[in-house]
């Protein structure tokens, strides 16, 4: 199983992966693991509109990466959305996970995450279009997809 999203999709993805690892997000959870045997999914975001921190062990997704394979991260810290992203938030200035990636997390969670910074190729836009016409994007989009799983680099 391979989850892609762009932007605010990416909360989407990273808010349900710690419910399938036995967390809660806000009043949602499940009461056990649903399908145990299935593998954790593979997770590709492009632009991600969530906290920097969520992914880390102890915040509101902290659970998510026991339930990611591996994930590929397509960052453009020029994209307005991911630069004023801080003023989402009336509880300090997060950054976005698209702009910075993962601002703290535990070396199992960095060892399954590949970063890909697109700001030269896509610069002040937020189109998903924009993004997926970024040199060697959809192919390394399509490791994930076909499942040839490709080189996993720490952050």
């Amino acid at each position: 199983l391979t989850l892609g999203a762009f932007s605010c999709g990416a909360r989407l993805v990273a808010g349900a992966r710690p419910i399938l690892g036995g967390g809660s997000v806000g009043y949602c959870s499940l009461p056990e693991l649903q399908h145990p045997h299935r593998r954790p999914a593979d997770v590709v975001l492009l632009a991600a509109a969530v906290h920097s921190d969520w992914l880390c062990p102890g915040r509101c997704h902290g659970l998510a990466m026991s339930q990611v394979n591996q994930m590929l991260l397509v960052n453009n810290c020029d994209d307005p959305a991911m630069k004023y992203y801080r003023f989402v938030s009336q509880n300090g200035r997060p950054q976005a996970l698209g702009c910075c990636g993962p601002s703290c997390i535990d070396a199992a969670g960095a060892s399954k995450i590949v970063r890909r910074d697109v700001s030269c190729y896509v610069g002040n836009n937020h189109d998903v279009f924009c993004y997926l016409s970024a040199p060697g994007i959809i192919g390394q989009i399509w490791g994930y997809v076909g499942h040839e799983a490709p080189a996993v680099a720490s952050l």
